[in-house]
């Protein structure tokens, strides 16, 4: 990896926590964190920092994205097809301000890992990607992140995430009307979909 870069960013307009930042704004940016944002006269450009001049444009934090997807779905006649799109897509997701992304489920987990790969390494032009895959097999290769589908069991997830979990790896999911209590809840870290989650009352034996 290369040493971390320190950034200063002058732009007319900075967006920030929902706190609009205007006119000459300075924002400095260390190891892709930020590390200041205030008026042009009140922060000092370190010695070594890479000015970025954006006047006339508005500068905004990256955004971190949970459901993504490097393939697109194409009609192909009566059948159902999809694509991968190793090049564009990872281009895409960054020019629209998607600086770390988690993949909502992958048809090709080895094309993903590669491009992760390819963008860490600096090959490539992308964001910071979680790759999203079958556990035990794909875990062993690199995917961080599993997901689950509508029709999984209570047993299917309860399995799932006690395999990742050993792992300290993340499971999501589309779990639709699968009613959980809150102790079955907490074994997934993230849900994709609407869920249902009883009222302690109605809770007994959790």
């Amino acid at each position: 990896m290369p040493p971390p870069r320190l950034f200063s960013i002058l732009s007319d307009e900075i967006l920030l926590h929902q706190a609009r930042f205007r006119s000459h704004i300075l924002g400095l940016l260390h190891d892709r964190l930020i590390a200041g944002v205030g008026d042009k006269g009140g922060i000092k450009i370190p010695e070594g920092a890479v000015v970025k001049i954006c006047t006339g444009k508005t500068v905004i934090p990256g955004m971190v994205m949970l459901h993504e997807h490097l393939y697109y779905t194409m009609e192909m006649g009566d059948f159902f097809n999809v694509a991968e799109m190793p090049y564009s897509f990872p281009r895409m997701y960054l020019a629209g301000g998607a600086t770390t992304i988690r993949t909502g489920g992958s048809i090709e987990p080895q094309t993903d890992l590669a491009i992760n790969r390819m963008i860490q390494a600096g090959m490539l032009i992308g964001p910071d990607m979680d790759v999203t895959a079958m556990v035990n097999f794909w875990a062993d290769r690199g995917c961080t992140s599993f997901k689950m589908y509508t029709h999984a069991t209570r047993e299917d997830m309860i399995a799932v995430a006690r395999e990742a979990h050993k792992r300290h790896l993340k499971v999501t999911g589309h779990i639709a009307t699968l009613k959980l209590t809150p102790i079955q809840f907490l074994v997934i870290s993230h849900t994709a979909s609407s869920f249902h989650i009883p009222t302690p009352s109605a809770v007994t034996n959790t």
